[in-house]
């Protein structure tokens, strides 16, 4: 090596938190400083997927901590989001936007099954994974749809009455804020879809107390006996 030549690597010179890229396939160095290293893994991986390396952040995806919806939000923009869906545990946060652009992309299936990785899931979601025919993880984990109003409780109610009827039935104590005409139009559906039989078996949930009429049954006779007096 010449006088002019600098070395290509020096280990003693490297800084505590980097990342040397090779020729090719990336290949990541990483040491951890404590107490700053989920902060960095976040901006490293952000700037990598901006220099166009994002398929091998992906590639690497377990060598990095502190990885939140950001990052995913920035890797399905790059077009890997396949490996934000086969890692849905490595990113916190995760939200409605990620979902919805992970279903957009083809694995509504992935994101209906693990609804526990995702927050402030709302009625958007819950439509659009019914369209992709998982409309039963969504009567089974209604609970889960945590920005869902109560007044859309009925429409997606109705648009489980089909092919996720026999979810919606088992699991309907989980939708609220229904009159006794609200549920006697699911019924209704139900039994043009098929599910009579759900219906008659399970009539108690039909005929409960609606939401709306509650209060009139608890205190109607208190107000009788007040004009009795």
């Amino acid at each position: 090596m010449g006088d002019g030549d600098t070395p290509k690597y020096r280990s003693a010179e490297q800084p505590s938190n980097h990342f040397s890229v090779n020729t090719g396939r990336m290949k990541i160095e990483k040491v951890i400083d404590c107490g700053s290293a989920k902060q960095h893994d976040k901006k490293i991986a952000l700037n990598l997927i901006k220099m166009g390396k994002a398929k091998d952040v992906s590639e690497e995806i377990g060598s990095f901590t502190g990885l939140d919806k950001e990052v995913a939000l920035n890797l399905i923009r790059a077009g890997e989001g396949r490996c934000v869906n086969e890692n849905l545990g490595e990113f916190t946060g995760l939200d409605k936007r990620i979902a919805l652009m992970l279903i957009k992309e083809g694995y509504a299936a992935n994101v209906a099954e693990h609804l526990n990785k995702f927050i402030s899931l709302d009625k958007e979601v819950a439509i659009m994974l019914i369209e992709k025919r998982e409309g039963w993880q969504v009567a089974c984990n209604f609970e889960k749809f945590t920005r869902v109003s109560e007044k859309d409780h009925k429409k997606i109610a109705l648009m489980l009455t089909g092919d996720s009827g026999y979810y919606l039935v088992q699991n309907l104590h989980k939708f609220t804020g229904f009159s006794m005409k609200d549920l006697t139009e699911i019924s209704i559906e139900l039994i043009k879809a098929g599910w009579g039989h759900l219906v008659a078996e399970f009539q108690n949930q039909f005929t409960r107390i609606p939401d709306d009429s509650r209060e009139k049954h608890v205190s109607g006779p208190k107000q009788k006996d007040k004009k009795k007096k």
